[in-house]
């Protein structure tokens, strides 16, 4: 949470040749920090 007391929140997309699963270790690493994480793809 942050000073005003909301949850700031995160978006990720990755290129072409990948997928979410590249993201794994950001994501579990920004949650832990209380951050709200959406994933996209893009095709």
């Amino acid at each position: 949470m942050n000073a005003s007391g909301t949850t700031s929140r995160v978006v990720l997309i990755h290129g072409a040749w990948a997928d979410g699963f590249n993201w794994a270790r950001v994501i579990t690493s920004l949650q832990f920090k209380g951050l709200r994480i959406l994933v996209l793809r893009s095709r």
